[in-house]
C-alpha cells in the first residue's frame, strides 16, 4: 500500500511538473524571517539563470527590472503585507542578454498563529508569447487604424441595428467624439451636434433598404458646412457569415464628390445656358460636320430639330458664293489665328438669305465652335437710322448725340446753321464744359441733373453763337439704355425759342404795367370809399336830426318827412354797404385782407351770430345743428361776413313770410357742411357758372337792390380757409348754398 501511494505521488509530481512546464508556470518561496528564497526549475528557465546558482531577489536588481517596474513590484508586495491577501499583476523583465520578457505573478501570503506574515508563496507564468502577440496585434491595429484614417473617405462599421462599432478620423475628426459615438446611432450623433435629423432619417431608410435587399446600397447625400454645399456618395455594404448566413456587420463608405457634383452642375448650367441663349451655338467636328446645335441655331436657319442638321457640314446652310468666301478667306484666317469674327450671309431652309454676325473659335481636335446672331433687323435699323439722320439734318430742331462719357458724338446741320459753329469745333468735346457756346456757369440745373443721373429732363437754357449773340433754346435730354439696362448715350433735342422769350419779356413788362394800374385802381377805390363814407355819414346824421324835428310836429307834413327820411337812411345804408364791398374787393385784389384763423367751436359761433342778427331778419332764421361742440379752424371776421352775406341774400330774394334755414351737418368725407337754404326766386341754371364774377347779377333780380359783389367776396373768403363752396338752385324754387369744411381744417 505504501508503495502504491508513493508511486501515485511520484506520478502526480511528474504530471504536475509536466503541466507547469507546458503552462510555463514556475513556483517560488520566500521566507520573511530568513530572507531566503527557493525557485522551481521553470523560474530559473524564465530568467535564463543556471540552476546551480542560488535564487536572487531579482526585484531588488536594476539588471532585470526597470525603475517603474520595480516600483510596481514593491507596491504589489506592500499591498500583500497590508491586506494579508493574495495579489497578482503583470511585469516586464529586461534580461542581461537584451531579451524582453513578461510574466504574470501571483503572490500568496502565509501567516503564523499570531497573524504575523512569515512566508510568501508565488506562482510565475511566462506570458512573453502572449504579450508579444498582443503587441503585434496592437501594432497592426495602429497600422490599420492609421491606414483607415489616412484614406480620404468616410469609413464606419455598423452593427445590425445601425449602431457605430467604428468610425475613422476622416468621418469624425474629433478623437473624443469618435470614442463617444461607439454604440451610438446617427440620431444620437446629429442631436449631439445640433444638426437637422433629415440626413439621419435618409440614412436609416437606405440602411433598411440594404438589409432587405441583402446587397450594397449606394446613395448621394447633401449637406451645408460653413455656408458651402457638400456632396458625398455613400455606400452601405453588408458582411455576411458564410456558414450561418447571418449578418456580421455593415461597412459604411462615403467619398466627397463635391467637386465632381459642382462640375456636373456647371456643365448642366452651361448646357442650359447654351440652350437658353438667343445666339445660335454650334460645335463642329474635324470633318466640318455639326456635332451639336442649340435651339437658337436650329430655328435661326429655319429648321425644326437638331437631327435636321446634325451630321451635315456647314456648307448646307450657306449660299454658294458665301461658301467660296468662307473657304478661301475665313477658314485660313481661323486656322492661322484660331479665332475669327465678322459678318456672313446665311441661307435658311426655305432658301431665304439673311445677314448674321458670326464668331468662330478653333478647337484642339481640328473642329470649331460657331456662335452666330441674326443681324437682319439691326441692319434694317441701321438703314432706318441713316434715313432718320437725313431727316434730322433737314430738321429745324437742333439735335446732339452724347456718348456715355458726355462727349459730342454727332450733331445735325441745324445746330451748325443756327450757332455758326463747325463740326470740327464741336465733335469730341465734353459737353458742356468743352463745347463752344456753353459752360458750367450758364448751364441750368435741369440739364446738369439729367446728364449726371442719366434721366429724362427738359427745360430752357441760353446759348451763345459764334458771333457772341445770345439765343434761347428749349430742349430735353433723353438717356438711351441697351437691353441689359446699361446706359449707352444721350440724345439732346433743342428748339430755338428766342422770339418766344422776347414775347414773354414784352408780356411780362405789360403785366407789370397792368399790376401797377390795378394797384392804382385799388388805391383809388379805397380812397373813394373813404371819401364817400364821410358825406354819407353826414347825410345819415342829418336824417336823424330831421326825425327828431318831425317828432315835434303833429300834422300830416311830419308823416311825409319821416317817410322821406326813412328812404334817405335806407339808401345811405345801401350805399355804405356798396362802398364796404368795393373796399373789400379792392383789398382782396391787392392781397391785403388779413386772414387770422384760430381753433374754435363753429357750432357755438353760428348760434351766437344768428342770435345777434335775429332782429334784422325778423326772426325768420331756423338753425339745425348737432347740439354739441364742433371744433375746427376759422377766421371769425371772415366767417361772420360769409354768414351775413348768405343770410342777406336768402332774406332779400325770398318772400318775407317764408323761413330761412341754416344747417350744420357732417360731410360724407368726415368733414362738416354749413348749408343756407331758402325758398325764394332761385337762379336760372344757365347763370350758375357766373355767380362768382364781380358785379354779375341774375337776370331775375332787376327788382331787387344789389351790386353783384357779395358772392365773389364769399368765394374768396372760403378759398382763403381752404374750404369749398357749392350752389344748387332752381328758378322759382329756392337756393341751397353749401360750404364744405374738410377734415384737415
Amino acid at each position: 500500500m505504501e508503495q502504491f501511494i508513493s508511486r501515485v505521488k511520484s506520478s502526480l509530481a511528474e504530471r504536475l511538473e509536466l503541466a507547469q512546464s507546458f503552462g510555463k508556470i514556475g513556483e517560488w518561496e520566500f521566507d520573511f524571517l530568513s530572507g531566503s528564497a527557493i525557485w522551481s526549475k521553470e523560474v530559473y528557465n524564465f530568467y535564463e539563470v543556471d540552476l546551480d546558482l542560488p535564487p536572487v531577489l531579482f526585484h531588488e536588481s536594476d539588471e532585470y527590472y526597470r525603475p517603474e517596474e520595480k516600483t510596481r513590484l514593491f507596491s504589489l508586495i506592500e499591498r500583500l503585507r497590508l491586506t494579508r491577501t493574495a495579489q497578482q499583476d503583470v511585469f516586464q523583465v529586461h534580461l542581461p542578454n537584451g531579451k524582453v520578457k513578461w510574466h504574470r505573478s501571483l503572490l500568496i501570503p502565509e501567516v503564523d498563529v499570531n497573524g504575523q506574515l512569515v512566508h510568501m508563496h508565488g506562482l510565475l507564468q511566462d506570458i512573453t508569447d502572449e504579450m508579444m502577440a498582443r503587441t503585434r496585434l496592437k501594432e497592426e491595429q495602429v497600422f490599420f487604424q492609421s491606414v483607415l484614417d489616412s484614406i480620404p473617405a468616410d469609413i464606419a462599421v455598423y452593427s445590425e441595428d445601425q449602431r457605430y462599432l467604428y468610425i475613422n478620423e476622416t468621418a469624425v475628426a474629433d478623437a473624443e467624439a469618435r470614442k463617444w459615438i461607439v454604440n451610438k446611432n446617427d440620431f444620437d450623433y446629429f442631436t449631439m451636434r445640433g444638426l437637422p435629423l433629415d440626413r439621419a432619417y435618409k440614412r436609416q431608410a437606405q440602411f433598411r433598404s440594404m438589409l432587405e435587399g441583402k446587397e450594397k446600397k449606394f446613395f448621394e447625400e447633401h449637406s451645408v458646412k460653413n455656408g458651402k454645399d457638400i456632396y458625398k456618395l455613400r455606400q452601405f455594404a453588408p458582411i455576411w457569415d458564410k456558414q450561418t448566413g447571418k449578418l456580421r456587420y455593415v461597412i459604411g463608405y462615403g467619398v466627397d464628390i463635391t467637386d465632381w457634383k459642382l462640375s456636373e452642375q456647371r456643365l448642366v448650367s452651361s448646357g442650359i445656358a447654351m440652350e437658353a441663349s438667343t445666339d445660335g451655338i454650334a460645335i463642329l467636328g474635324a470633318d466640318e460636320t455639326y456635332q451639336y446645335l442649340n435651339n437658337a441655331h436650329i430655328s435661326m436657319f429655319g429648321y425644326d430639330a437638331e437631327e435636321d442638321l446634325k451630321g451635315k457640314t456647314w456648307r448646307a446652310i450657306y449660299p454658294k458664293t458665301e461658301v467660296e468666301r468662307i473657304e478661301k478667306i475665313l477658314l485660313p484666317l481661323l486656322m492661322q489665328e484660331g479665332y475669327w469674327q465678322g459678318e456672313t450671309v446665311g441661307k435658311k431652309k426655305d432658301g431665304t438669305l439673311f445677314h448674321q454676325e458670326i464668331t468662330l473659335s478653333a478647337l484642339p481636335n481640328g473642329g470649331m465652335i460657331c456662335i452666330c446672331r441674326d443681324i437682319s433687323k439691326r441692319r434694317e435699323r441701321d438703314e432706318e437710322m441713316q434715313k432718320l439722320a437725313l431727316v434730322s439734318n433737314r430738321s429745324n430742331n437742333i439735335i446732339l448725340i452724347l456718348d456715355n462719357q458726355r462727349r459730342v458724338d454727332w450733331v445735325n446741320d441745324s445746330f451748325l446753321r443756327l450757332t455758326g459753329r463747325t463740326k470740327e469745333e464741336v465733335l469730341g468735346t465734353r459737353f458742356p464744359s468743352e463745347t463752344p457756346g456753353w459752360s458750367n456757369d450758364n448751364l441750368p440745373p435741369w440739364l446738369q441733373f439729367g446728364m449726371h443721373q442719366h434721366q429724362h429732363m427738359k427745360g430752357e437754357l441760353a446759348y451763345y453763337t459764334a458771333t457772341g449773340e445770345e439765343i434761347w433754346l428749349q430742349g430735353e435730354i433723353n438717356p438711351v439704355y441697351d437691353d441689359n439696362g446699361e446706359f449707352r448715350y444721350s440724345a439732346c433735342i433743342l428748339n430755338d425759342i428766342t422770339l418766344i422769350k422776347a414775347a414773354e419779356k414784352n408780356a411780362l413788362t405789360a403785366l407789370h404795367k397792368e399790376r401797377a394800374l390795378s394797384e392804382l385802381k385799388s388805391r383809388f377805390v379805397s380812397l373813394a370809399s373813404h371819401e364817400f363814407r364821410t358825406p354819407l355819414a353826414g347825410i345819415l346824421s342829418s336824417t336823424d336830426i330831421i326825425r327828431e324835428y318831425a317828432d315835434t310836429i303833429e300834422d300830416e307834413a311830419a308823416a311825409r318827412i319821416l317817410n322821406h327820411t326813412d328812404r334817405i337812411a335806407e339808401e345811405v345804408l345801401r350805399m355804405t354797404e356798396i362802398m364796404n364791398n368795393v373796399l373789400l374787393l379792392g383789398k382782396m385784389d391787392a392781397g391785403k385782407i388779413p386772414f387770422r384763423p384760430g381753433s374754435g367751436d363753429i357750432h357755438e359761433f353760428i348760434q351766437t351770430h344768428l342770435r345777434r342778427v335775429s332782429t334784422a331778419f325778423r326772426e325768420r332764421v331756423r338753425f339745425n345743428g348737432p347740439g354739441r361742440p364742433v371744433h375746427t379752424r376759422f377766421d371769425p371776421n371772415l366767417l361772420d361776413h360769409i354768414l351775413n352775406n348768405l343770410l342777406s341774400n336768402a332774406a332779400k330774394y325770398s318772400p318775407a313770410e317764408l323761413d330761412i334755414f341754416v344747417d350744420l351737418l357732417p360731410d360724407e368725407s368726415d368733414g362738416i357742411q354749413i348749408v343756407v337754404r331758402d325758398k325764394g326766386i332761385g337762379i336760372p341754371a344757365k347763370e350758375l357758372p357766373f355767380l362768382y364774377e364781380s358785379f354779375f347779377r341774375g337776370s331775375n333780380t332787376n327788382d331787387f337792390h344789389g351790386t353783384g359783389l357779395g358772392l365773389p367776396l364769399v368765394k374768396q373768403f372760403v378759398d382763403l380757409h381752404g374750404w369749398s363752396i357749392r350752389i344748387q338752385s332752381e328758378e322759382n324754387n329756392g337756393t341751397d348754398v353749401t360750404i364744405i369744411i374738410p377734415t384737415e381744417s
